[in-house]
């Protein structure tokens, strides 16, 4: 049986009156694969519901007590571990990017597991504790779900729409919350650290770093970056610290953002961006849509492609 991939989406803006115009498009074949792709993980169960269901390692809660960067150590007070190990301070192992972003009295969640060489490692280190960052986060994540329902399935967000509200961690640990950035420029764009296709979020992540140095050597200081990843289950806030680092961005005006699935998802779906893991894990097929939101929330230009220009967002800020 001869079998096409041919997808023809009908997608409608949607403004604060309403829905304001529609258009048919036809998206590239790869964007039919991932649709493809999604189909057969759903016959396997969805992945979304996987976020706590990590299966290397036990649960840990716990408080900080010692931060060793030196020795790549964090010294944690930890909670029981039923079935495994009783409430204890001990060392582990952890990452330069935790090490560097989690401080003593910090209290955390995160997988305890055995090295190489049997030594006790701290993987998927996320913040617990901050009641008010779960709450921004989960009601921005509602009011999202609400609004993509009224906006209905296939449309998303465009030029002029309200943005999404944003509330998620950034890769310092802390939350970001939208409702701070108004009044300022901001450029949003999807990425995951994994990425190795060097023509998607690679070139997305240079583009960004780019763009903040040349703002900055042009004295633009009403301007904010916030890249969310797609790949929160792996982009864990240490994680995304690291990966910053790589690009030698400037945290002081420029967010990593991770959080829950369902608050990442919410995101994606605004912005009409496809992401769907691939069958062997660890890589996604997806698209990119980077948008530049004015001060006033509303999006003032967005572009789907990875060729977009600097420039042409930059003039927009500078007027």
């Amino acid at each position: 049986m001869k079998a096409e991939i041919a997808v023809i989406s009908s997608m409608r803006r949607f403004g604060e009156n309403g829905i304001l115009g529609a258009t048919v498009v036809q998206l590239p074949i790869w964007i039919g694969l991932a649709a493809f792709f999604a189909a057969l993980l759903g016959c396997g169960g969805p992945v979304e519901s996987q976020v706590d269901e990590d299966t290397e390692g036990h649960p840990l809660t716990g408080e900080i007590v010692e931060v060793r960067a030196t020795e790549g150590i964090l010294k944690v007070a930890h909670d029981d571990i039923p079935d495994f190990m009783p409430a204890m301070t001990m060392d582990f192992v952890a990452r330069r990017g935790d090490l560097e972003i989690f401080e003593p009295g910090m209290r955390i969640r995160a997988r305890l597991t055995r090295g190489e060489n049997g030594e006790f490692v701290l993987k998927k280190i996320w913040p617990l504790g901050d009641s008010d960052a779960e709450k921004s986060i989960r009601k921005a994540t509602e009011a999202q779900a609400k609004r993509q329902k009224e906006m209905g399935s296939g449309r998303y967000l465009a030029e002029g729409d309200e943005a999404p509200e944003i509330a998620l961690y950034d890769q310092f640990g802390q939350l970001i919350d939208g409702r701070e950035l108004r009044g300022k420029f901001v450029m949003m764009n999807f990425i995951f650290t994994r990425c190795k296709d060097a023509k998607m979020c690679p070139l997305s992540t240079s583009k960004m770093a780019r763009m903040q140095r040349q703002a900055k050597e042009e004295g633009v200081d009403n301007l904010f970056f916030v890249s969310v990843t797609m790949d929160p289950l792996y982009d864990t806030p240490g994680v995304l610290k690291e990966y910053g680092d790589l690009y030698s961005i400037d945290g002081d005006n420029f967010r990593f953002a991770t959080g829950p699935k369902a608050a990442v998802r919410g995101l994606l779906d605004a912005l009409g961006v496809t992401s769907v893991e691939k069958p062997e894990g660890g890589d996604y097929i997806h698209s990119l849509a980077t948008t530049l939101i004015g001060p006033d929330g509303k999006i003032v230009l967005r572009s789907d492609k990875s060729a977009w220009e600097v420039a042409e967002f930059l003039e927009l800020v500078k007027g």
